[in-house]
């Protein structure tokens, strides 16, 4: 019973020390995280621009066999 208690004393400190963490990190946040409906996120810095440019898929040039078989 000892044992059980100790892990759960142990369970709660570390809930206590990762909320005092995210807490710290949300305070001193130095990026921003915006999710957009296509499921991409963008991380960036406040005072950073982010350009996007878009280009044409490359083309695949694939060998087309010589020699072809039907199957019937």
């Amino acid at each position: 019973m000892e044992l059980f208690r100790k892990e759960h004393y142990i369970r709660q400190e570390n809930m206590d020390l990762l909320k005092k963490i995210n807490e710290a990190r949300d305070a001193h946040e130095t990026y921003r995280v915006s999710h957009s409906p296509n499921g991409f996120n963008l991380e960036e810095e406040e005072d950073e621009c982010i350009i996007l440019q878009l280009s044409q898929p490359q083309q695949q040039n694939y060998a087309t066999p010589q020699n072809t078989t039907t199957l019937r």
